[in-house]
């Protein structure tokens, strides 16, 4: 699945806490309806595709800089 353009977030993250995330790929992340780490953590192969293109990412950026690891392990440490 790939997020919808224009989603409100009922909750937002800061998504330039991860390794290869800064202000440009974090409102670009934004504007496809990505807003949490739980959404990122949750990415399927087919969501990785996607947004590499979308994102226009230097190649492998999303699995070189381990978002996925690094969004499971930043939602864990957000629970109380």
């Amino acid at each position: 699945m790939v997020y919808n353009k224009g989603t409100v977030a009922a909750h937002v993250d800061d998504l330039q806490a991860l390794k290869g995330v800064g202000p440009k790929l974090s409102n670009e992340l934004n504007k496809y309806g990505v807003f949490c780490y739980k959404q990122i953590a949750n990415w399927s192969d087919y969501n990785v595709a996607e947004f590499s293109e979308r994102l226009n990412c230097f190649k492998n950026r999303i699995e070189r800089d381990r978002w996925i690891p690094q969004a499971s392990a930043m939602e864990c440490s957000d629970l109380p």
